[in-house]
């Protein structure tokens, strides 16, 4: 009888543990590409780390760039089977190409062929609006934090959607209403010259800049402040050459061989440090990551060009390096080859 009701107790204790995890998991939307670099696949790899440890729950992932291949939305699908999580909403930019970063993926065909997906092309895949609108719109109050680490375009469009069917609010009310905060992976603090994902380099267009000009002067900040890691924050820590001993068939570490032969020569880490702030925050138990310039906000010039102004003060904030990059990198590159817990019996690469 007493070791019934001690077993008892440890069920009911182990029910309510879980529950309290996920009652204190962090609510993630990811916004990102999955085109020429892997720190995309790698922050994906990193946050299915901190969901199997009950920090995080990935509530939808959605693509900002085009993949010519209109695979690379199979990649991140790809990716969240690997981990045990295929339930995941995956929605794709359904811009016209004139709007859009258009590129081949450096590993989005030989991750279809390889690794087990949902079997969808891009082209059939949800608009990512309508899964943004609607991830949103099933979240508690003030309880989503927004990671975007690639083109803003995903980002002006949540703001300029109008109410439909989904949610009764326009996208600018709907971050107002659920978003707790955004990390944004972009820019040059304190002043530079058109990063990458602040604007990107389609010949003779401006659409990823206009954007994010949109998004930085129509983002209710006040509501959902925004922390920015900059390009100089990720350049300098180098991850994934840890892929080398570990995780021998997983999709993430195929990303790494194929993206600039990052196997051999690790890769910068931007993406991944917008998630470790996200999670963690400036410091994480006697380590302080970084500090913070919160004083001040984002100015976005000509060609996604940025500046950092002192006056009006807004709720807008930049990571400042304060741990050595080589510390970053070993608590990224330890969560990036975390075995999967969730991992569905018998998944194998695609013979």
């Amino acid at each position: 009888m007493l070791v019934k009701c001690v077993q008892l107790i440890v069920l009911i204790l182990g029910i309510c543990l879980a529950a309290d995890n996920a009652a204190a998991a962090t609510k993630i939307i990811f916004d990102f590409d999955m085109l020429t670099d892997c720190d995309d696949a790698g922050l994906l790899a990193m946050a299915h780390a901190f969901a199997d440890d009950g920090e995080i729950e990935i509530v939808a992932t959605l693509l900002n760039g085009r993949d010519n291949n209109d695979k690379h939305g199979a990649v991140v699908s790809a990716i969240n089977h690997y981990y045990g999580r295929k339930h995941i909403p995956i929605g794709v930019s359904k811009r016209p190409d004139s709007r859009i970063q258009n590129k081949s993926s450096s590993y989005s065909k030989q991750v279809w062929d390889e690794f087990p997906h949902d079997g969808l092309l891009d082209v059939d895949r949800p608009d990512a609006i309508d899964v943004f609108r609607a991830a949103l719109s099933k979240s508690p109050d003030k309880s989503v934090v927004i990671i975007a680490v690639g083109f803003m375009i995903n980002l002006e469009d949540l703001l300029k959607s109008p109410p439909d069917k989904i949610d009764s609010r326009s996208g600018f009310d709907l971050v107002k209403a659920k978003v707790k905060n955004a990390v944004i992976a972009g820019g040059t603090f304190p002043k530079g010259n058109g990063a990458y994902n602040f604007n990107f380099d389609n010949p003779g267009e401006s659409a990823s800049d206009n954007a994010t000009k949109y998004v930085m002067e129509n983002w209710p900040d006040r509501e959902a402040p925004i922390m920015f890691s900059g390009e100089e924050i990720g350049i300098k820590i180098i991850t994934g050459k840890v892929y080398n001993d570990h995780l021998t068939d997983s999709p993430v570490k195929r990303t790494y061989e194929l993206a600039y032969d990052a196997l051999s020569n690790g890769r910068p880490s931007w993406d991944q440090t917008a998630l470790l702030y996200a999670v963690r925050g400036l410091s994480h138990g006697s380590v302080t990551y970084w500090t913070a310039r919160t004083t001040g906000h984002i100015s976005i010039g000509r060609a996604g060009s940025n500046t950092w102004k002192i006056s009006p003060d807004k709720n807008h904030s930049y990571l400042i390096e304060s741990a050595k990059p080589s510390v970053i990198a070993k608590i990224i590159d330890e969560y990036m080859v975390k075995p999967p817990q969730r991992r569905p019996q018998g998944h194998r690469m695609k013979e």
